[in-house]
C-alpha cells in the first residue's frame, strides 16, 4: 500500500485509538510513545488501551496529553466483563481508525472495530521478528496464528521489518496488506551529551579515560546475552575494557545471570545497571554499543545509541544491517567469536576514527530515520484510508 499522499484538511481530528498488550519500556511501547508525542495535534487525537495494567510508558504518554485506558488483564485472555468493559470503552470513544499494536494488541483491536456499528478501520503493528515459534510461548503462538487468520480483514499490516513481514506472510498473514514503516528515533532526545562520559564512569567508579562498551535490553533468551558475556571474555584478553549492561532484569539479583559472570570471572569487568529512565544520558557515555540478539526485527536501542553518535556491532538479525549500514560493524548472531573480533576491531581504532564512525551513525539516523520523517507516514496512512472510504 501506498503510504504518500497529501494531507486531508478536515473541520476536526481524526480520531485514533491504539490498543497495545502493554506499556512496560519495550521498543513497540516506545514507539508508540513517540508516534503519539509527534502526530500533528491539529489533524489526530489519539487515544491508547493498554490489555494490561499500565507501565511507565503509560506516564509519559499521559504526560503528552493523551488519555490511558487499561482492561487490566493480568492474562491474556478476553472473559465476559473485559468484553464488557471494551465494548464501553470503544463506545465511548468512537475511533475513526484503531491501530492494534503487538499480537494480543492487534487480536483485541479487532475485536474493538467489530463492536462498533460502523466498523472503523482496523491497522495491525507487528513488531519482531519469528525465527523459531517454538520460543513462543503456547497461548502467544495461538494468538499469532489467530492474527493470521483476521488479517484480511485489516485495511492495513504495519511491520518494522522487510524481514518481519516476510516471515510474517508465511504464516499466513494477508501479502496485499503489508506496509513497511521503520521505526523512527527522536535525535534531539538522544544526542551527544556532553559530560555523559565522566558522569557514568563516576557513578560505577571508573576513571574517565576507561574504555566502557554497552549493551542495553530486558533479560531475555532472544538478546544473547551469554554469547555477549562469551564475547567480553575474548576481547579482555587483548584489550583492556569494562562493560555495562542496561535493562529489565540486568541486575544483580538475577542468579542466571550472576552466574556466568562468575563462572568467567568477570564480576569486576562488566557492571549491572538494571533498568533506567535516563537512556539519554547513557548511550553518549559509551565508547562502543553491541547488539548481540539472535532475533531482533528492528531494534531501538540500535537507532538510540547511534543518534547518540556511538558506533555499533550487531548480530545480523532482522533489519540490524539495514539500520547500521557502513557506520559499525555486522557480525552472525550466535558466534561469540565473531562478535568478540567485532567488539575488537572498532575498539583498536583511533579515538578519532570512532568518532567519525558514530558522527556518521547520527548523520544516518537523521536522514532516514528520524522521528518526524516516519510520524509524517503514519499520518499519511491514517488519511489515505478514511479518504478511500469518502
Amino acid at each position: 500500500m501506498e503510504t504518500v499522499a497529501k494531507p486531508i484538511t478536515s473541520s476536526k481530528p481524526i480520531k485514533i485509538l491504539h490498543i497495545i498488550t502493554g506499556l512496560d519500556v519495550g521498543g513497540a511501547e516506545m514507539m508508540l510513545a513517540r508516534l503519539i508525542e509527534n502526530i500533528d495535534r491539529n489533524r489526530f487525537r489519539c487515544e491508547v488501551l493498554s490489555l494490561a495494567p499500565p507501565g511507565d510508558v503509560a506516564r509519559r504518554i499521559e504526560g503528552a496529553g493523551v488519555n490511558v485506558h487499561s482492561l487490566m488483564m493480568e492474562r491474556r485472555f478476553f472473559g465476559v466483563k473485559t468484553c464488557q468493559k471494551l465494548r464501553s470503552l470503544v463506545t465511548e470513544i468512537a475511533p475513526d481508525v484503531v491501530q492494534g499494536w503487538m499480537y494480543h494488541g492487534n487480536c483485541a483491536a479487532w475485536l474493538a472495530s467489530r463492536m462498533m456499528p460502523k466498523q472503523p478501520p482496523l491497522f495491525f503493528n507487528i513488531r519482531q521478528c519469528l525465527y523459531d515459534l517454538s520460543r513462543e510461548k503456547p497461548l502467544t503462538r495461538l494468538v499469532i496464528y489467530i492474527g493470521a487468520r483476521l488479517s484480511s480483514s485489516t485495511v492495513g499490516i504495519v511491520y518494522n521489518s522487510q524481514l518481519s513481514r516476510r516471515q510474517h506472510e508465511a504464516l499466513g498473514y494477508e501479502a496485499t496488506k503489508s506496509i513497511i514503516l521503520p521505526n523512527g528515533f527522536d535525535v534531539n532526545e538522544f544526542k551527544p551529551f556532553k559530560g555523559a562520559r565522566e558522569r557514568l564512569r563516576r557513578e560505577i567508579g571508573l576513571k574517565s579515560d576507561a574504555v566502557l562498551v554497552g549493551i542495553v535490553g530486558r533479560f531475555h533468551p532472544m538478546k544473547d546475552y551469554y554469547n555477549f558475556i562469551l564475547a567480553a571474555s575474548r576481547v579482555l584478553r587483548q584489550c583492556d575494557a569494562y562493560f555495562v549492561m542496561v535493562g529489565r532484569g540486568l541486575q544483580r539479583s538475577n542468579a542466571q545471570l550472576n552466574a556466568w559472570l562468575h563462572s568467567l570471572d568477570l564480576n569486576d569487568r562488566v557492571f549491572l545497571l538494571g533498568e533506567r529512565t535516563d537512556m539519554p544520558s547513557l548511550y553518549p557515555a559509551l565508547d562502543l554499543f553491541v547488539s548481540s540478539s539472535n532475533s531482533e526485527a528492528f531494534p531501538n536501542v540500535v537507532g538510540e545509541a547511534m543518534a547518540s553518535a556511538v558506533p555499533c556491532v550487531v548480530t545480523n538479525v532482522g533489519d540490524s544491517a539495514a539500520l547500521v549500514g557502513e557506520t559499525g560493524k555486522i557480525v552472525p548472531p550466535a558466534d561469540a567469536d565473531a562478535l568478540a573480533r567485532g567488539i575488537l576491531s572498532l575498539l583498536n581504532l583511533s579515538e578519532e576514527k570512532r568518532r567519525a564512525l558514530g558522527a556518521a551513525a547520527r548523520k544516518r539516523i537523521r536522514e532516514y530515520f528520524a522521528i518526524h520523517t516516519v510520524v509524517r507516514r503514519y499520518e499519511f496512512l491514517y488519511e489515505e484510508v478514511l479518504h478511500g472510504q469518502n
